[in-house]
C-alpha cells in the first residue's frame, strides 16, 4: 500500500489493537495484498467528509484518517440506476 492508505491500516491496526470487542468478534487480517487504487470520486464522498455528525471519543483518528483518505479512493456507486 502506499500513502494515506498505509496511514488508514495503521489507524485500523491501532484501533484493533486498544478494542477487546473489535479483538473477540474478528481477526484482523495480516495477508492484506497492495493494489493500485485509481480515484474515483463522487458527489457522496463530499457528503462524507463535510459530516458534521460523524465524531467519536473513542475512534476520532480513525474517522480522521478516514475522511483524509477521502480523494485517495475509488467510491463504489451502490445505489445508482
Amino acid at each position: 500500500m502506499t500513502g494515506s492508505f498505509d496511514h488508514l491500516l495503521e489507524e485500523v491496526r491501532k484501533v484493533f489493537v486498544d478494542s477487546d470487542a473489535l479483538r473477540e468478534f474478528c481477526e484482523l487480517p495480516v495477508d492484506l495484498t497492495p493494489q493500485p487504487v485509481k480515484p474515483y470520486y463522487i458527489p457522496a464522498a463530499t457528503l462524507f467528509e463535510n459530516d458534521n455528525d460523524l465524531f467519536s471519543n473513542g475512534f476520532s483518528a480513525l474517522r480522521d484518517t478516514v475522511v483524509a483518505t477521502s480523494g485517495d479512493a475509488h467510491w463504489r456507486e451502490t445505489y445508482s440506476g
